[in-house]
């Protein structure tokens, strides 16, 4: 039975009714296990950040320093119908799009299972979430921002 409130006690399911920690071990063994995986989420999460920047600098590569310069009003009136079009989105690269899908599903898959470890309302399940991603923040949060800051 589901309790609508915030509890500490034992016996709820996490995922599957047959997944139902009712010991105090158990109960410990389950917030372990939840810990993990909520650093795992961290880590997946900065490698799909990291791995973006990395995507995108081989798609787009750095501008050549000609490139930087403006034209003047008057040569581009007398160059006629010279125009020039950018890209606006990166393009399909097969090798790059397909893992970054199966990425995403596997990152989805891993919040959507903390989503519904905090719908059980366990105390303990929460906590121990809360500190896994702090934890993998601390470990893995500043390889993501500094990738992204880089590029």
């Amino acid at each position: 039975m589901v309790i609508f409130n915030l509890h500490f006690s034992s016996g709820d399911p996490i995922w599957f009714a047959m997944w139902q920690p009712t010991s105090h071990r158990a109960v410990v063994g389950a917030c372990s296990g939840l810990v993990l995986l909520a650093i795992f989420e961290k880590l997946v999460s900065c490698m799909r950040s990291v791995l973006e920047v990395e995507w995108k600098r081989w798609c787009w590569p750095p501008p050549s320093p000609a490139s930087n310069e403006k034209p003047n009003a008057a040569s581009s009136i007398s160059s006629g119908a010279s125009r020039t079009f950018t890209r606006t989105i990166p393009p399909f690269i097969i090798s790059h799009d397909i893992p970054r899908g199966v990425l995403f599903m596997g990152h989805a898959l891993l919040r959507y299972m903390l989503m519904l470890a905090v719908m059980t309302y366990s105390a303990s399940y929460i906590i121990s979430i809360l500190i896994g991603l702090s934890i993998g923040e601390v470990a893995y949060g500043r390889l993501a921002y500094e990738s992204v800051v880089e590029f």
